[in-house]
């Protein structure tokens, strides 16, 4: 699979229950799922968990957070608005999100008039002043987390902790089932912190779930592409090609865009020059072959992906943030080299 999409149109509470049991996660009018993410410098294969809030309980801790924040501030759950707060919050994240970057808070909620699927906001105010909002869609049975944002300022309340723990107490009053977080990954990374909320569920594939958390190891194509990176990069070592390692956050954007055939679609590939002529040496998952590309920047495409990037990614030169196309291909195996092939 790697990546898809789908525009939602006129569904179902049930349907949506549906899809967030199958993996997929809404923003604006469109759902989305990925077997995979490049971040953190890293290939991760995407690791799907649930909370059941059937004899949910809050732990001492997390009554205690609790407390602490309504003790101090004033908390409502509401009808979703963005005012001029909730952009001055979405600002100061926009840097500290990872991925593609909306430019624009409505841009992640918009959801038409004749919507059947409930988005909801918990504000937390200092006064008058918001501190901290989270937004949740909800269907039947399920419901997910979409949005947290709060005021640096305000860091050592646990303010974005607190908005995850209020929304699972809203499912609970509300005979929610299960409540949805968001994915972790197959290593461990800054994602885990949702492990704290409490026992979880793990998605084994699309629409079936087991108890507890688990890690998929060498099941999945995260593993083999990272193992398969490994035998590529020693490959071209000992063959004395300097290569260069680089991470390509399009890949899910243009197969869930249906452009794989246009543009390079992998994750990650080893970088190697022939004077001013690029190759990107690969993995590909789905065909379980390695591949020697001939490509180069496709300016043509650029509007077709807008969204800006996360700081991460224009920072770091780890990652290629050029959408790149493919000229011509070659199987790659020992014994062949780039100059043979494409000569």
């Amino acid at each position: 699979m790697i990546a898809q999409s789908f525009y939602i149109g006129d569904i179902t509470p049930a349907q949506y229950d549906a899809r967030l049991s199958e993996g997929w996660f809404r923003d604006c009018m469109m759902m989305y799922r990925s077997d995979l993410v490049v971040m953190q410098g890293e290939l991760f294969q995407v690791v799907h968990i649930r909370v059941p809030l059937d004899g949910f309980r809050f732990r001492k801790s997390q009554r205690k957070i609790m407390r602490r924040v309504e003790q101090r501030f004033r908390v409502e759950v509401k009808t979703p608005e963005i005012t001029e707060d909730h952009t001055r919050l979405y600002a100061g994240h926009m840097h500290h999100f990872r991925g593609f970057v909306h430019s624009r808070i409505e841009d992640i909620l918009y959801r038409p008039e004749y919507d059947r699927i409930h988005l909801r906001e918990i504000a937390v105010f200092d006064g008058s002043r918001l501190v901290a909002t989270s937004y949740f869609d909800s269907g039947t049975s399920g419901m997910a987390s979409l949005l947290g944002l709060y005021d640096r300022e305000y860091a050592s309340w646990s303010l974005g902790y607190y908005t995850m723990l209020r929304e699972i107490q809203w499912g609970m009053e509300n005979a929610v089932q299960w409540y949805y977080p968001g994915y972790l990954f197959d290593l461990p990374s800054e994602f885990d912190y949702k492990l704290r909320l409490g026992p979880v569920e793990t998605m084994v594939e699309p629409g079936l779930w087991t108890s507890g958390f688990w890690r998929p190891g060498h099941s999945r194509a995260g593993f083999d592409i990272r193992q398969a990176t490994q035998v590529l990069a020693s490959f071209l070592t000992e063959r004395r090609l300097p290569h260069t390692k680089r991470f390509y956050p399009y890949f899910a954007a243009i197969r869930m865009m249906n452009l794989e055939d246009r543009l390079f679609s992998l994750p990650v590939f080893y970088e190697l020059m022939d004077g001013d002529v690029r190759y990107a040496a690969c993995y590909d998952p789905l065909h379980q072959r390695f591949l020697l590309h001939q490509v180069e920047e496709a300016m043509e495409f650029e509007s077709l992906i807008s969204m800006p990037l996360s700081k991460e990614y224009t920072t770091n030169p780890v990652y290629e943030t050029k959408l790149i196309k493919v000229t011509s291909t070659v199987p790659l195996f020992p014994g062949m080299l780039p100059g043979d092939q494409l000569s």
